[in-house]
C-alpha cells in the first residue's frame, strides 16, 4: 500500500472520545482517566525529533481546549491560538515537562505582541500540518528528522515572532508549566538568530533561518529592545526575537542539546525547499507505516488501525546523535528520549517497534542501558528534564527491553544488560531483603523483571546468577492474599 498517509486520520486522539452512554453495569465504572485523547495533528517525523503544530496551551500536548483534567467528563477553557510550537508530547498524561518551545507567531503590523486568534480552518497529515488564522494568515508545517520548516502568508507587511521563554502548557494552570532559568538570545545576522535557555535543567540551543527577513530585532515583555544580544533578568516575562517580513515567508528552527552551532549546522545541512520536505516525510511515513498492510472492506476499519500505528511511531525520539545526558567527546552517542513513561511503553509500543523497526531498536536499548549505568537505577521516565522520573510508578521496567532485545537479536549487549540489572537491583533493597515493597504491583515489576533476566544470565551461563535471580522472581506471591 503506496499511499496510506492518506487513510491516517492525525486528528484521532486530540479532542473529547465519543462513546455511547454506558449503561448498566459499564453505567457505574470510575473512569480514572478522562474521556478524552492526548495526541495532537502535529507534523512529525516517524520518532523524529521535531513537532510541529498550532499552540494553545492545552493539556497535554500543547494543542486544542482541554484543560488538565482526570475522572469523567473532561474539562474546557477558552482556547486560543498563540502561535505555533515544537516538540508536542503525545499520548501522555501528568509527566511535568510539556516543551512547546520557540512559540513562533505571525504578527500582522511591525510591534510584538501576544497572538490571541482562532483556528478558521486546519488541514494535517502525516509530515504536514496547516492552519489558517482569524487574521488571515495561513501557517504550513512540516519537517524533517531534525528540524521544523514553516512557511507562512501574510496578507500585507508582518512579524515572525519567536518566544523563547515559553515552556510548558497555559500559565495559569499551576505545575503545568516552567519558567526558564537562564537565557541569552542572540542576532547573528539580519535572517539569523540562536537562543540558550536552561529549562528544567537541562540546556538547550536553538537556531532559526528566515531568509526572506528584511529586518529582525530583539524584544522583552512585547517591547524591542536595542542591541544584539538579549540576556533575560526576569524570567517570568516573555521574551525573543522577531523577523520583519512581507506577503510570504518561510522559516527553519533547529534545536541541540550540544550547542547553537550545532544547531544552527542542522539548518545548513538541510538543504530542502518546503515542498521537497513534506514530500519526503509522507514517504518516510508510507514506509514505515507499510510495515503492516492489512485488508478492509470498511475504510474506516483501515483509518483506525493505520491512525493508531500513526501515533505509536511518534515516541519515543530519536535525539539525531546528540543527548543531554552524555559527554560530547563519547562515541556512543545513541540517544531516545519521550519514554513518557516506560510504565505505558514497555509491553506495548516498544515490543511492536522491536518487531517492525529493528534499526530503532539499538539506539532504544543503548539509551535505557546508559541512564541505568549513570543513575544506578533504571528510569520509568526519560524526557527533556531533569529530576523528572517516576520512581513511584513502577521498577525495573527497562529489563523486560533488554530480555526482548536479546531474544530477538542476539546477545551483543547481554553482559552489559545483566551488569545493569545488578546495578539496578540494589537500588530496591527493600525488596531483596525483605521480599516486599511498599507497592504490591512493584513486586510483580521486580519479579518479572528478574524473571526475564534469569533467562539471560542461563545464556551467558553465569548459572549462580541466574539461580539466585529465580530465587527472588519467586517473591510475586507476596503481592497476593494467601487465602
Amino acid at each position: 500500500m503506496k499511499e496510506i498517509c492518506k487513510i491516517v486520520n492525525v486528528f484521532q486522539g486530540s479532542d473529547k472520545i465519543d462513546l455511547p452512554k454506558p449503561e448498566g453495569i459499564a453505567s457505574k465504572w470510575l473512569f480514572i482517566k478522562a474521556q478524552c485523547g492526548n495526541t495532537s495533528p502535529a507534523a512529525a517525523y516517524p520518532f523524529g525529533k521535531m513537532s510541529l503544530c498550532s499552540y494553545t496551551g492545552g493539556y497535554p500536548t500543547g494543542y486544542g481546549n482541554l484543560a488538565p483534567n482526570s475522572c469523567c467528563e473532561p474539562q474546557t477553557f477558552d482556547a486560543k491560538v498563540h502561535g505555533f510550537s515544537h516538540m508536542h508530547v503525545s499520548g501522555t498524561g501528568g509527566i511535568r515537562a510539556y516543551y512547546n518551545f520557540a512559540i513562533t507567531s505571525p504578527i500582522i503590523g511591525d510591534q510584538p505582541k501576544d497572538l490571541n486568534e482562532t483556528i478558521v480552518n486546519e488541514i494535517a497529515s502525516p509530515g504536514y500540518y496547516s492552519a489558517k488564522l482569524s487574521s488571515g494568515i495561513t501557517f504550513e508545517g512540516t519537517v524533517s528528522q531534525k528540524i521544523a520548516h514553516h512557511r507562512y502568508t501574510f496578507p500585507g507587511d508582518g512579524l515572525l515572532q519567536i518566544d523563547f521563554s515559553n515552556i510548558g502548557l497555559n500559565r495559569k494552570w499551576k505545575g503545568f508549566f516552567s519558567l526558564p532559568e537562564n537565557a541569552e538570545v542572540k542576532i547573528i545576522s539580519a535572517t539569523r538568530v540562536t537562543a540558550h535557555i536552561k529549562s528544567q535543567g537541562i540546556d538547550l540551543y536553538f537556531a532559526v533561518h528566515c531568509p526572506s527577513s528584511e529586518k529582525v530585532f530583539l524584544w522583552q515583555n512585547y517591547t524591542e529592545v536595542n542591541g544584539t544580544c538579549l540576556y533575560p533578568t526576569n524570567n517570568s516575562e516573555r521574551f525573543g526575537s522577531a523577523f520583519k517580513v512581507n506577503g510570504s515567508a518561510v522559516l527553519k528552527l533547529a534545536i541541540s542539546f550540544i550547542s547553537c552551532n550545532e544547531a544552527m549546522s542542522m539548518i545548513d545541512s538541510d538543504n530542502d525547499d518546503f515542498d521537497t520536505v513534506k514530500v519526503k516525510a509522507e514517504a518516510k511515513w508510507n514506509e514505515y507505516l507499510s510495515k503492516i498492510e492489512i485488508k478492509a472492506k470498511d475504510r474506516d476499519i483501515l483509518e483506525v488501525f493505520y491512525s493508531n500505528l500513526y501515533h505509536t511511531l511518534l515516541k519515543p525520539c530519536n535525539g539525531c546523535g546528540e543527548s543531554y545526558l552524555y559527554d560530547i567527546s563519547e562515541t556512543d552517542k545513541d540517544f531516545y528520549f519521550d519514554f513518557a513513561t516506560l510504565w505505558d511503553q514497555y509491553k506495548t509500543a516498544i515490543p511492536l517497534i522491536f518487531t517492525l523497526y529493528p534499526d530503532e531498536a539499538t539506539g532504544m536499548v543503548n539509551t535505557l542501558l546508559k541512564l541505568t549505568e549513570i543513575n544506578s537505577r533504571s528510569p520509568i521516565n526519560v524526557t527533556i528534564a531533569n529530576n523528572n522520573d517516576f520512581t513511584d510508578q513502577a521498577r525495573m521496567l527497562a529489563e523486560h527491553t533488554f530480555a526482548d532485545y536479546c531474544f530477538r537479536f542476539g546477545n551483543v549487549f547481554a553482559q552489559r544488560m545483566l551488569d545493569a540489572t545488578k546495578i539496578d537491583l540494589k537500588a530496591h533493597i527493600d525488596f531483596v531483603e525483605q521480599g516486599y515493597c511498599q507497592r504490591y504491583t512493584h513486586i510483580l515489576d521486580i519479579c518479572e523483571a528478574l524473571s526475564a533476566m534469569s533467562k539471560i544470565a542461563r545464556q551467558l551461563n553465569e548459572n549462580n546468577l541466574a539461580e539466585q535471580y529465580e530465587e527472588l522472581a519467586t517473591k510475586w506471591i507476596n503481592a497476593f492474599d494467601v487465602s
